[in-house]
């Protein structure tokens, strides 16, 4: 089912007062739903109306909306010292979650994958695409909270056993 919505777009410009104020008349109370308020059975075939709280029995409101914003740099945005909280929050979520790199702990598996070629058909351009994929040796390293899937050079692979303990720096 559709639902009525009223938005109401407020672009300060440069030369704006500091408040700002509008008024919104004739919007349907959202209470009682523009029936200006409520009807109790009582008995059989009798009904009380009680008028609504909100809008008063009138089925409709009226709005006045005040807006105390900052301004920065003339751009249409409303910066609060909590965005700004928030943002700073997230940025530094961001630097603790990047690990350094390094990964150490015990072999656990080795696989080897030969050079092959690969073909697919690219629906875009719509022609066939042949891909020259070369050996890829891969290590399995795990320690006590996860295991990492690595791609290694074959001199470091052929020295590697599993069980044995290795601690890799990897490039990300």
């Amino acid at each position: 089912m559709s639902k009525l919505k009223y938005i109401l777009e407020i672009t300060p410009t440069r030369y704006v007062e500091r408040t700002e104020k509008k008024t919104v008349r004739n919007i349907p109370c959202p209470r009682c739903n523009g029936r200006g308020g409520f009807r109790e059975e009582t008995g059989h075939d009798q009904y009380t109306f009680t008028p609504c709280d909100m809008c008063d029995g009138t089925k409709k409101l009226k709005l006045l909306l005040q807006s105390n914003g900052r301004l920065i740099m003339n751009h249409n945005l409303i910066i609060t010292g909590f965005t700004r909280l928030l943002t700073i929050a997230f940025i530094a979520l961001i630097f603790v979650s990047c690990d350094s790199g390094n990964v150490s702990g015990y072999v656990v598996d080795m696989e080897y994958k030969p050079a092959h070629t690969k073909c697919r058909y690219d629906v875009v351009l719509k022609i066939p695409i042949v891909e020259d994929i070369p050996d890829e040796y891969v290590i399995w390293v795990a320690d006590r909270h996860i295991s990492r899937r690595i791609k290694v050079e074959k001199s470091l692979y052929k020295q590697l056993r599993k069980g044995q303990y290795v601690n890799l720096a990897t490039n990300k």
